[in-house]
């Protein structure tokens, strides 16, 4: 997973390319699992096991001071499906984590036979959870194998963006195929509903990836 940027006024705000051997000084881990992350040729690798959000391993926060006007916060990343329940999170929240905005990827299967992938907008906080979404793309087979090789063979990588707009923020994402003109995967953006927030959680922006409940799917081995 590659954070691209964070974006204030139209200029970069901060940017991380991770091109050395380890993360920079601006990255915090919750709950570090050294075992379960690598960072090589501009790329962090993030090894998930099951796990529920907030005890996810390796949950990267950005320790840098924090727009207070509206900004962007992009990410590429490549999701190696396995297990068909993995989740992919940028998001942003409050110091004590009682409010959030996610903007989140989520493979899932229905009856073990359809693999969905979704790009879902969230606002979350103690009292309640809101969210829209939408379908980036699916699968359908009865062979449960072939679910994970259909994204690993299709999908280059995906492209997600959290955006601050005065009290709104809206989620959106777009997938990058392996080859071009690929009739499986549409690469247009796809934009969700617009969450509205007050107070804003603008304190921290951080990184996260975990499964879901992964009991009736393919193996668990970590991805």
């Amino acid at each position: 997973e590659k954070l691209i940027d964070r974006k204030l006024d139209k200029k970069i705000f901060f940017h991380d390319d991770f091109s050395g051997g380890s993360l920079s000084e601006q990255w915090m881990i919750l709950n570090p699992d050294k075992k379960s992350m690598s960072v090589k040729d501009g790329t962090v690798a993030l090894f998930v096991n099951v796990s529920k959000p907030k005890k996810a391993a390796n949950i990267l926060h950005l320790d840098v001071p924090d727009p207070k006007d509206d900004w962007i916060f992009t990410a590429n990343f490549n999701l190696v499906p396995q297990s068909m329940a993995e989740v992919f999170e940028l998001g942003i929240t409050n110091e004590n984590g009682s409010q959030q905005i996610l903007a989140q990827i989520q493979f899932n299967v229905v009856d073990n036979k359809v693999s969905n992938v979704f790009l879902r907008g969230i606002k979350d906080t103690r009292q309640s959870t809101s969210h829209f979404y939408k379908k980036l793309i699916s699968f359908r087979s009865k062979n449960m194998k072939k679910h994970a090789d259909f994204f690993n063979e299709h999908i280059k990588s995906i492209n997600i963006k959290l955006q601050k707009s005065g009290t709104a923020y809206i989620v959106s994402a777009k997938l990058e195929p392996i080859k071009e003109k690929d009739s499986a995967v549409s690469s247009d953006w796809v934009t969700l509903q617009k969450l509205i927030s007050l107070p804003l959680p603008d304190d921290t922006f951080f990184i996260r990836t975990y499964l879901k409940d992964a009991k009736n799917y393919l193996s668990t081995n970590p991805t």
